[in-house]
């Protein structure tokens, strides 16, 4: 997946100031990976639907496969491909 190669990111340190970080290269991509994370984010959430309808029996097969390891453990399933209808439909 793309990704920016430089970020410039703002926030607050410890006693509320404002600060600013800028990240290039590898350090940026593992920063947008991470962040993605802690918003929730997975990998094929940011993935085109032709990419995701590639992989999508396999993301299915793992769940099927967690939900048999471990019954009552609930999870986020994956969601249903997305259906595009009448004009302009994809």
């Amino acid at each position: 997946m793309w990704r920016p190669f430089t970020i410039t990111v703002k926030a607050q340190n410890a006693k509320g100031e404002p600060v600013t970080f800028k990240f290039d290269d590898w350090v940026a991509r593992i920063f947008q990976h991470e962040f993605d994370h802690l918003q929730g984010v997975l990998f094929h959430d940011r993935m085109k639907p032709l990419q995701l309808a590639r992989i999508r029996p396999g993301l299915v097969l793992l769940e099927e496969e967690f939900i048999a390891q471990h019954p009552g453990v609930p999870i986020q399933r994956l969601q249903p491909p997305k259906v595009f209808k009448g004009f302009g439909a994809k």
